[in-house]
């Protein structure tokens, strides 16, 4: 795993999702095998792969109300630290990181098995 801080170069490809592109009403879903449905910004439906910058997932203890279209329950998995930040994978149907600073990891109490939301906007999601 790689880890990136803003400023930096960008990081290695990390939140590598594959599922299908659909249409739902008003709203563009990648709904994975493992059933977990991502809200992005798409033009085409079909078969694809996708990826979420770990620097633009906000972790916290509990749902934000906000204009992002994705927040996702999950579970603390990994933890990983880097230079300058702290790498949290947590389990919401699939594994995705999220790269948070020190001072949030320690004022978060972040740790294995804790319950989180990772909140991110569908323009977060890039396709591929």
């Amino acid at each position: 795993m790689s880890c990136g801080s803003k400023g930096a170069a960008p990081p290695a490809l990390e939140n590598i999702l594959e599922g299908d592109i659909v249409a739902d009403g008003d709203e563009t879903i990648l709904r994975t095998s493992q059933s977990v449905r991502f809200r992005l910004v798409a033009g085409t439906v079909g078969r694809a792969r996708a990826t979420v910058d770990p620097r633009s997932i906000l972790l916290s203890s509990e749902r934000i109300e906000s204009s992002a279209r994705n927040c996702l329950p999950g579970e603390v998995v990994a933890l990983s630290q880097c230079v300058n930040d702290v790498a949290v994978t947590v389990d919401v149907g699939v594994p995705l990181t999220a790269y948070i600073t020190y001072e949030s990891y320690e004022t978060g109490r972040i740790v294995l098995g804790k319950q989180v939301f990772l909140t991110f906007k569908a323009s977060s999601v890039t396709i591929f």
